[in-house]
């Protein structure tokens, strides 16, 4: 992206300025890229949204109703004949609480998704891994357990065919609730 970025100002005559060799007055104009340099430069979308999550889910010992905050961060690189995709959730104050036992569970993690998709309007779909931690404290006889990989989020982002980022929305699986924006 710098070299991209060093390429269009060199091509402007802004390359003394870029080697830091010449100082622009502040009243002087924008030097005007060409437009075979704008054509060229990728266009980068970001979104960042909170979404309240709550549902049932089935845990590795129980069903756990479960309630918290997904944070996810989409950001989208456009540019050529794809778009590059980045999602990053992470699980904030997720707690849950065992329908048969009435124990706390808790959920920690965050998740990475990074895909390529052709630059036509489209709705990803993802599936993050979390850990569930086992209630604590723990009552004899169950065995002391780590923390489990679990999948009971989908998330969803639909893309423009700029790279522009419309609705990020997650649902609890097996289970009613989640949000969107």
């Amino acid at each position: 992206m710098r070299r991209v970025l060093q390429r269009a100002a060199a091509t402007a005559g802004l390359l003394p300025v870029v080697l830091g060799l010449a100082a622009v007055p502040a009243t002087a104009a924008p030097a005007a890229v060409p437009s075979a340099v704008r054509a060229v430069l990728p266009l980068v979308h970001f979104k960042h949204v909170r979404l309240p999550l709550s549902g049932t889910i089935a845990g590795t010992t129980e069903n756990i109703a479960v309630t918290g905050t997904l944070d996810v961060r989409v950001r989208t690189l456009a540019g050529g004949n794809d778009i590059d995709v980045q999602v990053v959730s992470r699980l904030i104050n997720t707690t849950g609480r065992g329908l048969t036992s009435g124990r706390t569970y808790r959920f920690v993690g965050t998740d990475t998704e990074r895909t390529e998709v052709p630059p036509t309007p489209i709705r990803l779909t993802f599936n993050p891994t979390f850990l569930e931690f086992p209630p604590n404290p723990i009552i004899p006889p169950v065995p002391i357990v780590p923390p489990q990989p679990i999948k009971f989020l989908t998330l969803s982002v639909s893309l423009a065919g700029d790279g522009s980022i419309g609705a990020v929305a997650a649902t609890v699986n097996g289970g009613g609730g989640g949000g969107g924006t």
